[in-house]
């Protein structure tokens, strides 16, 4: 943004702040997911002794689907000085709890990553105003580019097994790859999909994923296809030309099943009624 854009914003807002990501899950499970929940904790116990007032939004934040990430945060010289008073001073007394030796590298970020939601306890705590703003992304995290790069070269070899291993032990070791903010066209949910299914595929002697094509790219645009034919299955709008798709790249039933039993929306489907 400009300056003169800035001034406008501040014209109406107290603060601007990142405009935050939709989550399936609650902050409380991502975190959980992804970080020592007791560290989480920690900070609210701290919150709640040190400025009470703020802990109800605090609650709020464990229970919401809104993700703010990024600590990125934009205000006056007096509202920032507080602020960083306000966080610091929560972020000091915590660490007195919080037991990081056995962390790795990644993990050992973790006040940054327990930040990262407080700016929106403050300033609901504070009762300011403020403009949420789009976070732009000029490329995606080196570790979700390599990592796309390794399965894609595993799926060219057509080693489920191996592919499915290394997408378990990365996010294990490194979950932000999975973040909004890292993986930008958000594929790398739907590759591990893709190795579900072939997995399963296998266990039932076929292999029509694999068979259709080993190039990542045109199997991310098939999976996608097939899981659009079976949303139109599941509300009736099944067409002639779905249906055509589906047999003509001789998707398996296997294949089919195993996406449909991962996806409670497609339960209902009956793919006896189509092939």
């Amino acid at each position: 943004m400009s300056k003169m854009d800035y001034l406008r914003i501040f014209s109406s807002y107290d603060v601007i702040i990142s405009k935050p990501v939709h989550s399936e899950k609650t902050y409380y499970e991502c975190y959980k997911e992804a970080h020592n929940i007791n560290d989480l904790l920690t900070v609210g116990e701290t919150i709640q002794k040190l400025y009470p007032e703020y802990y109800p939004y605090f609650e709020q934040v464990l229970e919401s689907h809104l993700i703010y990430s990024g600590n990125l945060f934009a205000a006056s010289k007096v509202l920032f000085n507080q602020y960083a008073d306000w966080l610091f001073t929560i972020l000091k007394a915590s660490s007195q709890q919080i037991d990081t030796s056995t962390y790795d590298n990644y993990h050992r970020r973790v006040y940054g990553f327990l930040s990262e939601q407080l700016v929106y306890v403050w300033v609901k705590g504070r009762d300011l105003t403020y403009y949420e703003c789009e976070v732009g992304f000029t490329q995606e995290k080196a570790e979700t580019v390599n990592l796309k790069k390794a399965l894609a070269q595993l799926i060219a070899l057509g080693d489920i097994s191996q592919a499915k291993l290394l997408f378990k032990d990365t996010v294990k070791d490194r979950p932000d790859v999975l973040l909004p903010g890292s993986d930008l066209s958000q594929e790398l949910k739907t590759i591990y999909q893709i190795l579900n299914v072939c997995e399963k595929e296998r266990v039932r002697g076929h292999d029509s994923l694999l068979k259709y094509s080993r190039d990542l790219g045109k199997l991310i645009t098939h999976y996608t296809r097939i899981t659009e034919i079976l949303y139109h299955m599941s509300s009736k709008q099944a067409t002639p030309r779905d249906i055509q798709y589906l047999k003509y790249t001789l998707v398996s039933k296997p294949a089919l099943q195993a996406i449909i039993d991962a996806t409670p929306d497609y339960r209902s489907v009956d793919l006896n009624r189509y092939l």
